[in-house]
C-alpha cells in the first residue's frame, strides 16, 4: 500500500455499479488509491483529495470511466481522510479509510458498498499506530486486514462476526526499517507482503513474504526480490492475484517495477515497467508518487501517479495474458469534464472478485 511517512491508498475497484454522480471542482487533488477488481472487469477507484474528501469512480469494462463522487455524503463524516485501500468478497466492495496525517494519531474506519449504496463508516479499534494498511478477501469470503506501523500486525473481518482486533504477527519481522505493506490471497492462503529499507529512506529496498495458511499458521518471511540504491524511497507495494498466479508491484520514487510468480515456481526479477509501457511523466511532472494494480482474468490493470511542479497526473496501463504490455493512458483525459484526476500518491491494490 503505502510507504509510511505518507500514508494512504487509493483505490481501483472492479465492479459495474455506477459511481455516487457528484460533480467536482477542477482543482481536484487525489491522493492514495487502491486497485480492486470484481466479478465484472470494470474497476472501482477511491482517492482521497486535498481537502480530505474520499472520492469514488468507476471504469467499465470497456474502459469508459464515470464521475467521481464523495464517499461520506453516504457514508458520513469520519474528518479529514489521508488514506484508504479495499477489498471485493461476494457482491460488496469493503473500504478502509484513515484519518489523521500523524504517527499515532491515525484512526482507520470500515464501510462497504452495494448496489444499494454505501454503509456507515465504523471506527476499527486500536488503529492509532497503524499507518498503512491492506485488505484481502481469502476463498471463505473473510476479510484480512494487514497492517504496518512500529510493528506488523493482521486482523480478520466477517460479516458474521465483524472485526476481531487487530494482533501482532507470531512472526519474526524482516530486517529494516519497515515502507510499506499489501496483501493478496490465493485459496485459503494469504500472502503478506513487507517493503523494508536497508540503511536509509533511498537505500536499498528489499520484499519480503509471509504466509497465514488456510489453518491459522504462519511461514516466516522470506526475501522475494530487491531494488538497489538509487530508485529512490518506496512510495508504495502492490500485491495481487488471479488464480495461482501472484502480481507485485513496487513503485519507487523513479519508477515501477513488476514481479510475477506463478504456482510452485520462483518469483521472477522486478522488471521496469515504463521500459516496456513507456514513461508518462514529462518536465512538470518529474517523480513517481504512487502506483497500484488490480489483476483481472489473465490481465493485470496497473496505474501510476506522478507529481512534481505541478499537481500531477494519473497514468493507467494493461499487462495482457501474453506478457506484453499497453502503453501508459493518461486518465485525467479520459474522466467526464469537470472531474479531472491529478496528484494520486501512495496507492496499493487488492483484487475484489471471488475466485
Amino acid at each position: 500500500m503505502s510507504r509510511r511517512s505518507r500514508h494512504g491508498v487509493r483505490g481501483l475497484f472492479v465492479l459495474l455499479a455506477g459511481a455516487l454522480g457528484c460533480e467536482l471542482p477542477p482543482e481536484l487533488e487525489q491522493s492514495q488509491a487502491s486497485l480492486v477488481t470484481a466479478e465484472t472487469n470494470a474497476i472501482h477507484m477511491l482517492g482521497d483529495d486535498r481537502g480530505g474528501r474520499l472520492l469514488h469512480t468507476v471504469r467499465s469494462a470497456n474502459g469508459i470511466w464515470e464521475r467521481l463522487g464523495d464517499v461520506a455524503t453516504q457514508a458520513g463524516e469520519i474528518g479529514f481522510i489521508s488514506g484508504s485501500t479495499a477489498a471485493y468478497s461476494d457482491g460488496l466492495l469493503y473500504v478502509g479509510a484513515r484519518t489523521g496525517t500523524n504517527f499515532g494519531f491515525f484512526h482507520w474506519f470500515l464501510t462497504s458498498r452495494a448496489d444499494s449504496g454505501w454503509t456507515q463508516f465504523q471506527a476499527l479499534p486500536n488503529s492509532s499506530q497503524i499507518a498503512d494498511l491492506g485488505l484481502a478477501r481469502d476463498s471463505s469470503g473473510r476479510i484480512h486486514l494487514c497492517g504496518q506501523g512500529n510493528s506488523l500486525v493482521h486482523g480478520i473481518y466477517t460479516t458474521s462476526n465483524g472485526f476481531g482486533g487487530f494482533n501482532e504477527l507470531p512472526i519474526a519481522r524482516p530486517a529494516g526499517g519497515l515502507a510499506a505493506v499489501d496483501c493478496a490471497a490465493i485459496g485459503g492462503d494469504l500472502y503478506y507482503a513487507v517493503a523494508t529499507h536497508r540503511n536509509t529512506a533511498s537505500g536499498p529496498i528489499d520484499v519480503f513474504i509471509a504466509v497465514r495458511r488456510a489453518d491459522g499458521s504462519w511461514s516466516g518471511f522470506q526475501l522475494t526480490n530487491s531494488l538497489p540504491s538509487g530508485e529512490g524511497h518506496t512510495e508504495s507495494i502492490s500485491l495481487d492475484s488471479s488464480g495461482d498466479t501472484l502480481h507485485l508491484v513496487v513503485t519507487a520514487t523513479q519508477t515501477q517495477f513488476h514481479a510475477m510468480k506463478v504456482g510452485g515456481g520462483a518469483w521472477s526479477g522486478l522488471g521496469n515497467v515504463e521500459s516496456v509501457a513507456g514513461d508518462p511523466k514529462n518536465s512538470l511532472e518529474w517523480r513517481v508518487d504512487s502506483g497500484a494494480i488490480a489483476a483481472v482474468g489473465g490481465e493485470l490493470h496497473l496505474i501510476q501517479s506522478t507529481k512534481g511542479d505541478n499537481f500531477g497526473g494519473l497514468w493507467h496501463t494493461i499487462r495482457f495474458a501474453n506478457g506484453g504490455w499497453a502503453q501508459f493512458q493518461d486518465v485525467e483525459q479520459a474522466v467526464p469534464r469537470g472531474t479531472p484526476v491529478v496528484g494520486l500518491h501512495d496507492v496499493s491494490l487488492s483484487r475484489s472478485r471471488n475466485n
